[in-house]
């Protein structure tokens, strides 16, 4: 086992809570999370539709976060299990699955250790994901904290659902997006932004084959591409969540690198389905090759091969080849002495 786990029974819910008929679970991983996790639980606690329960997933945190849990649990409304993983596995992907595998609900709830929920998350996702089962994920809208409420242009120039307004009735609460028109979005941009946006059935999860531990900075995208592959997906018309953007997380310490690995991310989905990522898959290994290029001149080794044993395997030989000679030619005409003659 690499993890432990421990129970502590919550007193009963609130009054203001009410108990989903289905069971749900909120998964939330953590690593030194101790400045954000009692804001984050009671922004779980503040739900107007409760989980069945909390599962705090510490992945080998050094400062005192699994303290902390175990204090606020004793006065929890909702019950609280501690899943404490042995050692830092270096991103949040197998504290995610660990939490997951031990968790009882039939949908799963994931939140980030330093996000909040809207109050009416969990009750809006499962409410579309039982009307329509057909859809492998449900997501929704969120906002910036410190910015306001549509102010997304820390992370994109666009509005987040800028590639669905023509398929969208915002008359409604939901919306279905079909496998066609969510997956290729997904090549430009994570549109979903966090793992904190996601709501899923625990047997889709296992399904999917869970989250891929060994991704470090951009567990969601991947998720989401294999999920947009297999089905239509649900986009709930609701603010969902508040996303904290963080200068220190693990997704901004290397920016090329993490940009290297969601691209690397990206191009194994679109050779997969190369129909459906049409003219994105060339230009997708074009930016794994420039973006390898650059880790490479850090020193950056491992990437570099990982670039390329990627781009082996998925078709895009040839673009490394043609990139490799192109840098030739220019390295040989930067050092070749002028022609005709001179004085």
């Amino acid at each position: 086992m690499f993890f432990t786990q421990r129970l502590f029974s919550g007193r009963e819910p609130l009054p203001r809570h009410r108990t989903l008929m289905t069971s749900t679970s909120v998964v939330i991983p953590t690593y030194n999370g101790e400045s954000h996790l009692r804001q984050t639980l009671e922004s779980v606690f503040n739900q107007t539709v409760c989980p069945t329960e909390i599962i705090v997933s510490d992945d080998g945190s050094r400062d005192s976060t699994c303290g902390l849990v175990t204090s606020l649990a004793k006065g929890s409304p909702i019950p609280i299990r501690l899943v404490e993983g042995k050692e830092n596995s270096g991103g949040s992907s197998r504290p995610l699955n660990l939490g997951i595998e031990v968790a009882n609900g039939k949908y799963i709830v994931p939140l980030d250790h330093d996000d909040l929920m809207d109050k009416e998350r969990i009750a809006l996702q499962v409410e579309a994901l039982e009307t329509y089962p057909e859809c492998t994920l449900a997501i929704g809208r969120f906002s910036v904290i410190g910015r306001q409420s549509n102010d997304l242009s820390e992370l994109w120039p666009v509005s987040q659902f800028e590639e669905f307004a023509h398929v969208f009735d915002e008359s409604k609460i939901f919306s279905v997006i079909e496998r066609e028109i969510a997956f290729p979005p997904l090549l430009r941009r994570n549109y979903a932004a966090s793992t904190s946006n996601l709501c899923f059935s625990k047997e889709r999860w296992r399904e999917l084959g869970g989250f891929n531990e060994k991704i470090f900075t951009c567990p969601d995208l991947d998720f989401m591409l294999r999920a947009t592959l297999k089905g239509p997906i649900a986009v709930v018309h609701r603010q969902l969540f508040q996303y904290r953007i963080s200068p220190g997380s693990l997704l901004r310490k290397d920016v090329t690198r993490s940009l290297l690995e969601a691209t690397m991310v990206r191009l194994r989905a679109a050779s997969a389905e190369p129909a459906l990522a049409g003219n994105e898959l060339e230009a997708l290994r074009y930016s794994a090759m420039m973006l390898g290029t650059a880790v490479l001149r850090k020193g950056d080794f491992s990437g570099f091969h990982a670039m390329v044993e990627t781009m082996v395997k998925h078709r895009g030989a040839s673009t490394v080849r043609q990139t490799v000679r192109n840098k030739a030619r220019r390295f040989r005409d930067s050092n070749s002495e002028p022609s005709g003659n001179s004085k």
